[in-house]
């Protein structure tokens, strides 16, 4: 589960947009990373386009 902090911040950020970060991670399993999440964004008509990519890591 995404900290408690992260989700809301994400999603006013965006105006509300749909932002689900349980779902649709692609499966990477190499140098300790063990997934990456791609999300996609206009910034609510404000900016052309904004790119965030998550990685999920292997605890050290």
């Amino acid at each position: 589960m995404p900290h408690p902090f992260l989700h809301p911040m994400y999603y006013a950020s965006r105006n509300g947009e749909e932002v689900n970060l349980l779902r649709n991670w692609t499966f990477v399993g190499k140098n300790g990373v063990l997934a990456t999440k791609t999300l996609k964004s206009d910034c609510a008509g404000l900016c052309d386009q904004e790119v965030s990519i998550f990685t999920l890591k292997e605890a050290e």
